[in-house]
């Protein structure tokens, strides 16, 4: 049903907490058209490794046609080194989304932020 992503990156925020920074980044996505089709579903906030995360979820067209249903997390935590921020996404076509999201949810119990 084609191709599913899960994506982990490292990247300092550039607005305080990760409600504005999930709106910054939905703005920016917006602004450069990186999502043709896009469909919001929510911006909610919650909780990820113990601190306050933002889960940032929406749908767009693949080459005009294919449906893709996406899911990341944004959150900041605290590390020995300093403040870390991580941006955590799973994507996949809408018919696999559900299979793709398990596997992350189970992929995310071996996460340990960098030290």
């Amino acid at each position: 049903s084609g191709r599913a992503y899960i994506e982990i990156g490292l990247e300092p925020f550039s607005y305080a907490g990760p409600l504005r920074e999930a709106a910054y980044l939905q703005a920016q996505a917006l602004r450069q058209d990186l999502y043709p089709g896009y469909r919001l579903v929510a911006i909610r906030p919650g909780t990820l490794l113990g601190q306050p995360d933002a889960a940032w979820r929406f749908s767009w067209l693949q080459g005009g046609t294919k449906r893709v249903d996406v899911l990341q997390w944004v959150v900041s935590v605290p590390t020995s080194a300093g403040t870390q921020g991580y941006e955590l996404a799973v994507s996949a076509p809408s018919p696999a989304f559900s299979w793709a999201l398990t596997v992350f949810r189970r992929a995310m119990l071996t996460l340990q932020p960098l030290t």
